[in-house]
């Protein structure tokens, strides 16, 4: 998911010169880069940790949700402003 949003972030910078839409999806694609990143760090130190592994798990799952649902909404301003 890390690799899609880095994609999607090239491809709004490729396709979009200008705009208040551009600025929007470069925002949220940033937020969504860092949330997956964060769900990445999350779930390796739950694998690395003994005790607190449930922390990271609950952690990583959570910010792993949270960027799914930043990549649909990225989805949905994508489609509304091609339209």
């Amino acid at each position: 998911m890390l690799g899609f949003s880095f994609i999607t972030l090239g491809l709004i910078q490729g396709f979009w010169k200008t705009g208040s839409v551009r600025s929007l999806m470069e925002d949220v694609v940033g937020f969504t880069i860092l949330v997956f990143l964060g769900a990445t760090v999350a779930a390796y130190l739950s694998l690395r940790s003994g005790k607190t592994s449930g922390f990271w798990e609950r952690a990583a799952d959570w910010l792993f949700l949270l960027g799914l649902t930043a990549t649909a909404g990225e989805t949905v301003v994508l489609v509304v402003s091609i339209t």
